[in-house]
């Protein structure tokens, strides 16, 4: 079972200090982390993942987790769910 995230929410009001709220927390402000906040900081409202997913603001995760790990990620429910590479490759 995933744990719940108790930490209180961080005030951002902008993009660049989502940015630099993910760099404090010790975290790398990847590209795929860029194409969320600015899905994010876009929107009129708060979002949930499939949105992001459904708008294409997720394309380029999707991308990079097919060229770096092989994986075929699916966002129709927030953990990422998909295909290692061999089943994509129909092995398994």
């Amino acid at each position: 079972m995933t744990a719940p995230n108790l930490a209180a929410p961080l005030p951002v009001y902008s993009l660049a200090s989502a940015s630099e709220a993910v760099r404090r927390g010790g975290l790398r402000l990847t590209s795929a982390r860029r194409l969320v906040l600015g899905a994010l900081s876009r929107a009129a409202r708060p979002l949930r993942a499939e949105e992001i997913a459904d708008s294409g603001e997720l394309d380029g995760v999707r991308d990079q987790l097919r060229e770096r790990f092989g994986f075929e990620a699916r966002f129709s429910h927030f953990p990422l769910f998909g295909l290692c590479e061999p089943c994509t490759k129909g092995a398994g």
